[in-house]
């Protein structure tokens, strides 16, 4: 990305959130529902990951500008990210697959959603996996918060 781009999301974040995810979300959708003919599996299943980057569309824009906006992070070591990334993408795998055999016709093998399903639970996964990763990686420590007279209850330690 050019340095003109980056400025003028630094000086217009939510100009550039909106436009962003607006744009995906057009982008992806239109075509998933309106263009790409039904008939056949290949267009079903292109409609169909076409349907899920459009859906996720926000949260994507507002990653990509907070990363424009704040470029400079804490590393992350590669097992840590794993630690949090393969359970949250296992547990959306399930959501997934069982989602998809609640609509899937009578007959429909499992294992072939839960392929079909395999590279869509990676958009919530890599979602809330981030979200994590920023609060782990953050300099808040909840445990100043914790240690405040009747939050101990309701508060828990990340660090």
């Amino acid at each position: 990305m050019n340095q003109r781009t980056e400025e003028w999301i630094r000086q217009r974040p939510i100009e550039a959130y909106f436009l962003l995810g607006i744009a995906i979300c057009f982008g992806t959708l239109f075509p998933a529902v309106l263009i790409i003919p039904q008939e056949g599996m290949f267009g079903q299943i292109l409609s169909f990951y076409l349907a899920r980057i459009g859906v996720y569309s926000p949260v994507l824009a507002g990653m990509f500008v907070a990363r424009v906006i704040h470029s400079a992070r804490q590393p992350v070591s590669l097992s840590r990210r794993l630690l949090v990334f393969l359970p949250v993408w296992f547990i959306a795998e399930i959501i997934l697959s069982a989602s998809l055999r609640l609509t899937a016709p009578p007959g429909t093998s499992l294992i072939a959603l839960i392929v079909l399903s395999l590279p869509a639970a990676l958009l919530p996964a890599l979602v809330i996996s981030s979200a994590i990763q920023v609060l782990m990686a953050s300099n808040i420590c909840w445990r100043h918060w914790s240690n405040r007279k009747g939050a101990r209850s309701t508060t828990w330690s990340l660090c």
